[in-house]
């Protein structure tokens, strides 16, 4: 799709799957403050200590919520300029 100037944005699961592969390689003390109303489900913790911890809540959120209820949430947030009706 890029080769044709197309952009196609990442999927909800597929932008926390991202998310949990920069998590794993990260390799450096810092926090991770992903609590803003335009994510499905805050997350916060302290790395490395809380790396684990937050690896495994992005799974869970993957493995257990469908991409149409993630999408349906990206949708209802009026902040983010979404209608559900667009």
């Amino acid at each position: 799709m890029a080769q044709c100037g197309e952009f196609v944005p990442a999927g909800e699961k597929e932008r926390l799957e991202e998310l949990i592969i920069l998590l794993k390689n990260l390799r450096l003390r810092t926090r991770i403050q992903a609590d803003t109303v335009s994510n499905f489900k805050p997350i916060t913790g302290a790395l490395p200590k809380d790396k684990e911890r937050i690896i495994e809540e992005l799974q869970y959120i993957i493995d257990t919520t469908s991409e149409e209820e993630m999408v349906g949430y990206r949708n209802s947030i009026k902040s983010l300029g979404m209608d559900a009706n667009n």
